[in-house]
């Protein structure tokens, strides 16, 4: 018998080896990354693991287009290309493509509730056929509103902007509503739908006096952080922000994980997919490096002075805060 092809050679009485199929990563997202620091966090991180993208590894990409109802199409369409791994960015990603398939592994992104809506029986042993990376941490907010405490010991009302199309979000809300009783804080409640919602919350805030205002990351508010920045600058009202985009877009502080290592991390997971481990097998991980952000241009513009004892505990400081220094809220 002749053997032919290129991939291997035949001894006598033996048939070529079936050639090796480059893993295909099916990358499901709200909205086409563009340059995002995230999404090459992933790349970042495959690479680190030894899958080069177009060498050793591939990637067919599908984004919503911020429609979270094409997410069934568009897994569909993952699925017929046989993918061997989906990777989820957003919890309505991940959930779509668990409903359309019980087997083909999934690896979400920073999802918040991944119990609450799903995709795993727990975060040590998820027992499905999905795992990842969450944003979960009970302590954030807490350690949130005591930076704000601490940095604006003036500061007595508080009003939390969040998406209330997003379950997550309200356990958030909760959990910054208590933590903000005990330390003498009126927390009140900001939720909106759209991003038309926004101006009319900060006006509506600013006509019931001076608050400081605490923003919780979602798709929602993330897409909108510079023009969030923008009406709390207006209003003058200090705050912080779930999330170094809102300190990065002109928000005052921010406190979070950071983003880019939930990417890193579902890279991670994906590589021992990959090399054979079930996803049911593999403990979600958790966020353990915080971030602590001051932005200096931020505290000129709202008119305010940060504890120095506090900005000696941040991690980064965007910008010099050099320019004049306009009034304050009522100044």
């Amino acid at each position: 018998m002749l053997c032919t092809g290129i991939l291997v050679s035949c001894g006598p009485g033996q048939l070529p080896a079936a050639p090796t199929k480059t893993p295909l990563i099916g990358y499901l997202a709200p909205a086409a990354p563009g340059p995002s620091p995230y999404y090459d966090a992933l790349i970042d991180g495959l690479r680190d693991e030894g899958y080069v993208l177009g060498r050793n590894i591939d990637l067919e990409a599908r984004y919503a287009e911020e429609q979270p109802e094409r997410f069934p199409q568009l897994v569909q369409e993952l699925l017929d290309r046989h993918v061997d791994v989906i990777v989820a960015s957003s919890s309505p990603a991940a959930v779509a493509a668990q409903s359309a398939s019980s087997t083909i592994p999934i690896i979400f992104v920073g999802v918040g509730d991944p119990i609450g809506v799903g995709l795993i029986d727990s975060f040590d042993r998820p027992g499905r056929n999905a795992t990842g990376t969450t944003t979960y941490s009970p302590e954030l907010s807490s350690k949130r509103m005591e930076y704000l405490r601490e940095a604006l010991p003036a500061v007595q009302r508080v009003f939390v902007l969040w998406n209330e199309d997003n379950p997550v979000k309200k356990r958030d809300l909760e959990e910054t509503r208590v933590a903000g009783a005990l330390l003498g804080l009126d927390v009140e409640s900001a939720p909106v739908r759209a991003a038309t919602d926004f101006e009319p919350t900060f006006q509506a805030e600013a006509a019931l006096g001076c608050p400081a205002v605490v923003v919780l990351s979602d798709p929602l508010t993330v897409r909108a952080a510079s023009r969030i920045a923008d009406f709390a600058a207006k209003h003058k009202m200090p705050g912080i922000y779930e999330g170094r985009e809102f300190a990065e877009a002109g928000g005052l502080m921010s406190y979070a994980a950071n983003r880019a290592d939930y990417y890193r991390g579902a890279a991670k997971l994906v590589a021992k997919v990959l090399r054979g481990t079930s996803p049911g097998e593999l403990p979600v991980e958790r966020p353990t490096v915080f971030e602590f952000i001051a932005n200096r241009d931020a505290e000129r513009k709202l008119g305010v002075d940060l504890q120095p004892a506090v900005v000696a505990r941040v991690d980064e400081i965007i910008g010099t805060g050099d320019g004049v220094r306009e009034a304050p809220c009522g100044g």
